[in-house]
């Protein structure tokens, strides 16, 4: 009742405000930063093998993404992960978003998707190219791709 009332008839009826979906792709991280929730609480609250199978992650995204379509939910989504930019599973993860969002009509389609990263893909022309390419893959559908600065340690100072 809780859900239903708190989140699922906002999301139906796009009376967002402040609510969203938040998905955790991998606890995975190239950094390790201290004040990192995911990072301290790793252990505690992930099982590793949950974590291991790439396939699994994105299968699990995929019924996801369908349940919210039959739903019809069109509620921004926050990736709050490990450094989702720093694993290929990530870029796998906003692919299949992508694709999942371009076969839905734009009023069904999320307004926006944020990332909380600690940009150490800018180390890499490579990384720093496809991160450019899947942020302009969601503008042509109308998707604010949203990526917020959070780090700290040596590439902070």
């Amino acid at each position: 009742s809780f859900l239903k009332h708190y989140f699922f008839d906002d999301f139906q009826n796009k009376n967002l405000y402040d609510k969203h979906i938040e998905l955790i792709i991998s606890p995975k991280c190239n950094l390790g930063c201290k004040y990192c929730y995911v990072h301290k609480n790793r252990k505690k609250i992930f099982d590793e093998k949950s974590f291991t199978c790439e396939d699994g992650m994105i299968e699990n995204l995929k019924h996801i993404l369908r349940w919210m379509e039959i739903n019809k939910f069109t509620c921004p989504i926050e990736i709050f992960s490990g450094e989702l930019l720093a694993q290929e599973v990530g870029f796998r993860a906003l692919e299949t978003i992508y694709e999942h969002q371009k076969n839905l009509p734009e009023e069904y389609r999320t307004p926006s998707i944020t990332i909380p990263t600690n940009f150490t893909f800018i180390c890499s022309e490579e990384a720093t190219k496809r991160v450019d390419e899947i942020r302009e893959k969601f503008k042509s559908l109308n998707i604010y791709f949203g990526l917020s600065a959070s780090f700290d340690g040596k590439y902070m100072e």
